[in-house]
């Protein structure tokens, strides 16, 4: 992952940006928005988690369901809060990684909606239900 600065704000920054040059395509689902992502060995995400059987942080699934949703809304998105996060799918290097959102209501000053992250592989699921905003300030 990038390296972590005193100002989380910037290294949430740096990680959105590596984040989105792992997208490998977009759509929209049943009126949902969808990605998927390739992170490759050298994604920094991978270093140091874990050496000799490197997983993605739980962080970088939750960024990159904050990816999807920039594409969708055209513009940066702001996490709120981590409403639930479960991960019970490890993802690794070259593994490809589907963020399909699966529900998403709007509320009078925020948005939340609900992914499953899996392995294209074999489909296990994550899953994650963020509160968030739309437009403004691009970070989380």
């Amino acid at each position: 992952m990038p390296r972590r600065a005193t100002r989380p704000r910037q290294f949430i920054m740096d990680l959105r940006k590596e984040i989105r040059c792992c997208v490998q395509a977009t759509g929209v689902r049943s009126g949902f928005p969808w990605a998927s992502f390739v992170f490759p060995a050298t994604f920094s995400g991978f270093n140091g988690h874990f050496p000799g059987q490197p997983v993605l942080p739980g962080v970088c699934m939750i960024q990159a369901a904050a990816v999807t949703l920039e594409g969708w809304h055209g513009g940066p998105v702001r996490i709120i809060e981590v409403r639930k996060a479960r991960f019970s799918a490890p993802a690794g290097p070259g593994d490809v990684l589907e963020v399909e959102c699966r529900s998403h209501t709007k509320g009078p000053h925020d948005m939340t909606a609900t992914f499953a992250m899996s392995r294209r592989s074999d489909h296990k699921a994550s899953e994650c239900t963020l509160r968030y905003a739309a437009g403004g300030e691009s970070l989380s």
